[in-house]
């Protein structure tokens, strides 16, 4: 299974993000399970969406 960089990598290239798989990486964040580094990519991959890079789509 892919790390959570590689994801966010991935994401990052392709500019686009399922509805469904911004919901599942919204439930980290809000279940404080994350470590320092899971945060920093999924704040990447956030700061990414608010600034356009990356597109959610159905």
């Amino acid at each position: 299974m892919p790390d959570l960089a590689e994801i966010v990598n991935q994401l990052i290239a392709v500019q686009q993000i399922t509805y469904q798989q911004y919901q599942e990486l919204s439930k980290l964040t809000l279940g404080n399970t994350l470590d320092a580094q899971a945060q920093l990519q999924i704040d990447r991959l956030l700061e990414a969406i608010h600034s356009g890079l990356i597109s959610i789509v159905e």
